[in-house]
């Protein structure tokens, strides 16, 4: 189990490094919003075979459904998502130029973030890649147990908010 010191030590320097990386890869934020969303909304239809509706946009976001369709509206005009009428449902298409956004932000962040690790000592660098590797897939899985429900994941997050 972490001690006090290393959990603090650690959320210092997660505060750090974030606060750091946006320094060096310069992200709009406007940009950033637009990339998380196309990114959701295809990583959505990866995961579940299907195309998101705006119910489940709402449901998930906990936006009214009158403003996911108002918010949306402007990523529609620009042609990044298309909507298609499915029954009584609506569904979120990504269009070609919406993955094309997706491609030019990761390969944005990839140049910024190659000279970052080229600036690791390259005996150090797999190391650090794994290490960050496995923190992810914890990441990952605390997140996964939290979407079923897991109590002890309820419970840490109980822990943290006290």
């Amino acid at each position: 189990m972490a001690s006090e010191k290393d959990i603090k030590h650690f959320a210092n320097t997660f505060i750090d490094i974030t606060e750091n990386i946006q320094k060096v890869v310069p992200v709009k934020e406007t940009e950033l919003r637009k990339y998380r969303l196309l990114r959701g909304i295809r990583d959505y239809e990866q995961k579940n075979r299907k195309h998101i509706t705006l119910t489940d946009i709402s449901k998930a976001s906990g936006i009214a459904l009158p403003n996911v369709s108002r918010y949306l509206k402007p990523f529609e005009e620009a042609g990044y998502i298309r909507r298609e009428k499915s029954g009584r449902s609506v569904c979120i298409c990504i269009t070609p130029k919406g993955n094309s956004v997706i491609a030019g932000h990761l390969m944005d962040v990839v140049r910024h973030i190659t000279l970052l690790l080229n600036s690791f000592p390259e005996n150090e660098l797999p190391d650090f890649l794994e290490k960050c590797d496995r923190f992810s897939e914890t990441i990952h899985n605390i997140a996964d147990r939290q979407n079923t429900g897991d109590k002890n994941v309820q419970n840490i997050q109980e822990s943290a908010a006290d």
